[in-house]
């Protein structure tokens, strides 16, 4: 590992925690339902400092570079340094290829990325670019909706959010989303789900209800309920009632 990259990530955490807000930490903390170390230093000064870093690392740095010092990032498990580090990271999406998408799966895979914030921030801001750059990479996504990981699991519906949002990908869209009806446990995977098919409705109504209608008792209520969100009151009621699973 390149000593300037080491370097770069003890400055970045030690600014971080001369940040951070012992209070905030606690309350930030008490709001995931994961145990989440946080420094409580808030996105603003997060992003002051992150902005700091690219302005001068943007005319020499590489993708390459770009990783590695996320690597190290990640390793700390500290909220604000992972959110930190991928949100620098999303300055080069436009850069990666096969190599960091995989990169990108394995801290996913290894716990690296280990709350909804960090898959939230990984998926929508870096891999989305990624995938729209490589869409032979969705086939490799489209496995992670049965992982036994929950992140890989959460990340396939939300790399998809703000592409869906544009009417784009949205056959993807509702392939995952469908593809992850199965899993009945996890909050955290079923309102990814929910979210997914919210974005993809704003662009689509009216297939998002006939998707919806088709599917019925298959999906999870949490996951119904996000992707209902905006519709009407009326519209909503009638959706919860239809696609009731009735009970022998």
């Amino acid at each position: 590992m390149n000593q300037d990259i080491l370097a770069c990530a003890d400055r970045v955490v030690s600014e971080l925690r001369a940040l951070g807000d012992p209070e905030r930490a606690a309350g930030e903390t008490r709001y995931f339902k994961d145990t989440v170390n946080c420094l409580g230093t808030g996105l603003p000064k997060l992003q002051k400092l992150e902005k700091q870093l690219f302005h001068n690392a943007e005319k020499t740095w590489t993708v390459a570079e770009a990783m590695d010092l996320c690597d190290v990032l990640l390793s700390h498990k500290i909220l604000e340094v992972t959110l930190f580090a991928l949100t620098f990271l999303a300055r080069f999406a436009e850069q990666m290829g096969e190599a960091e998408f995989l990169r990108c799966e394995g801290w996913l895979r290894e716990n690296l990325c280990d709350s909804w914030a960090a898959v939230d921030h990984l998926g929508p801001h870096v891999l989305d670019t990624v995938v729209c750059n490589h869409p032979e990479f969705i086939e490799r996504i489209m496995t992670w909706t049965h992982s036994d990981n929950r992140w890989l699991r959460r990340a396939s519906a939300v790399t998809f959010i703000l592409l869906a949002r544009q009417g784009k990908f949205l056959d993807v869209a509702y392939n995952i989303a469908s593809k992850l009806f199965a899993d009945k446990s996890d909050d955290l995977v079923q309102k990814g789900n929910g979210w997914l098919l919210r974005e993809a409705g704003m662009t689509d109504p009216d297939r998002l209800q006939q998707f919806l209608l088709a599917h019925g008792p298959d999906i999870p209520r949490t996951t119904l309920r996000y992707a209902i969100e905006k519709f009407p009151k009326e519209q909503r009621m009638e959706l919860l009632a239809a696609t009731k699973r009735v009970r022998l």
